[in-house]
């Protein structure tokens, strides 16, 4: 079951809610004060290791290599560190 979080407007408590998606709300009661509290969200930080967000300049660098396929972001860390390849933001 997912978990949803609630500032209360009133005594700045922050709470979290687990419960079916079903039975989501984006307003409820806040368990210290009992004043009405809104849902709020967290940013989430994700990482992507997928070789299509490789920078097109460090794609020309390593195009002619015949070295092992990159499959992923680590990989290609991986390769540019042991080349000296410097990837230009």
């Amino acid at each position: 079951m997912p978990t949803y979080e609630y500032l209360c407007d009133t005594c700045t408590n922050h709470f979290e809610v687990t419960c079916p998606m079903s039975a989501h709300v984006t307003r409820t009661r806040c368990p210290k004060c009992g004043d009405e509290a809104q849902q709020t969200f967290t940013k989430v930080v994700t990482m992507d290791d997928h070789p299509v967000w490789i920078d097109h300049h460090l794609r020309t660098q390593i195009q002619g290599d015949s070295g092992p396929r990159i499959e992923s972001r680590s990989q290609l860390e991986k390769y540019c560190r042991e080349r000296n390849i410097v990837p230009l933001n």
